[in-house]
């Protein structure tokens, strides 16, 4: 599958005619044969970032946030497991001493 490349300014102005009622979501898949996934992510960025969407320093910043997550998600995996464990732990211990 190849991917289109559109223009910044071809991706504003759709995004002003649907946001301003003058087209539907419909209407611009039949009339510029755009996906309507891609219309509704374009949306979101346009409702994110106004008129600064689909520029360079907007894709960076939505990329480094992506990359924040997916490291905070991962922190967040460690310390869930590492707390499984002491946990596991404590309850033996406690198990252990209830015996002696």
């Amino acid at each position: 599958m190849t991917r289109r490349g559109y223009s910044r300014e071809f991706k504003r102005e759709l995004m002003r005619q649907w946001t301003a009622g003058e087209r539907s979501c419909a209407q611009l898949v039949r009339e510029h044969g755009v996906g309507q996934s891609v219309l509704y992510r374009w949306r979101e960025e346009y409702r994110q970032y106004g008129d600064d969407a689909f520029s360079e320093r907007a894709v960076t910043d939505v990329e480094a946030l992506q990359r924040q997550i997916a490291q905070l998600e991962q922190a967040l995996g460690k310390a869930t497991f590492e707390n499984e464990v002491l946990k596991r732990g404590l309850q033996l211990a406690r198990s252990g001493s209830a015996r002696s």
